[in-house]
């Protein structure tokens, strides 16, 4: 595995500047909600460091990368293919970065939809990713700070905000997020 020193300038070359700055601050975001949870605060620095490995790149390399990764799409994926910068990341990272831990990999994967039933470091990228300080949305500090008191109605309240925002939006809701919120709804 590259060290972060070796990777941060990788990433600032590859990414526009406010999209590293966003990773400079999701992997603060990241480290500190780790330190709450328990969790490995250098794996998920790491996580939030690389989360958006891939967003920057167009919708044509995303879907031919998904399929060189084998990563499976579907209508709503073919018609708006950022959705799967995940996943595809995810892939980067391993071949980037040489980062192959598990854990790093599905809280990569999974921060763009999330999805049912995920683990602690795929909850705190994905909540990290959304409550970052440079977000500055309707709520962010309302959870931000239920995030240090309560994680997983941190975690609804996100997927609810972003649930809204897609329909406000009038665009596609993709169902794994649906299920992600009810999952958790459901197991809280």
């Amino acid at each position: 595995m590259m060290e972060i020193d070796q990777i941060k300038p990788i990433l600032q070359q590859d990414l526009k500047p406010n999209r590293y700055l966003h990773s400079l601050n999701t992997a603060l975001a990241a480290q500190q909600l780790a330190q709450y949870r328990g969790a490995d605060p250098n794996k998920a620095y790491l996580a939030g460091l690389v989360h958006d490995c891939a967003k920057n790149m167009n919708n044509a390399d995303l879907l031919a990368a998904a399929e060189q990764f084998g990563i499976p799409t579907d209508p709503i994926i073919l018609r708006s293919p950022q959705l799967i910068h995940g996943q595809v990341g995810a892939y980067l990272a391993r071949e980037q970065f040489d980062i192959h831990d598990e854990e790093i990999f599905n809280a990569i994967a999974h921060h763009t939809m999330g999805r049912e039933n995920m683990s602690d470091m795929e909850k705190i990228i994905f909540l990290a990713d959304l409550i970052e300080p440079g977000r500055t949305y309707e709520n962010v500090v309302k959870i931000r700070k239920t995030a240090l008191t309560d994680f997983d109605k941190a975690l609804l309240m996100a997927y609810d905000g972003i649930i809204n925002f897609i329909i406000r939006k009038e665009d596609l809701l993709h169902p794994q997020t649906i299920r992600a919120r009810n999952y958790l709804l459901m197991n809280a």
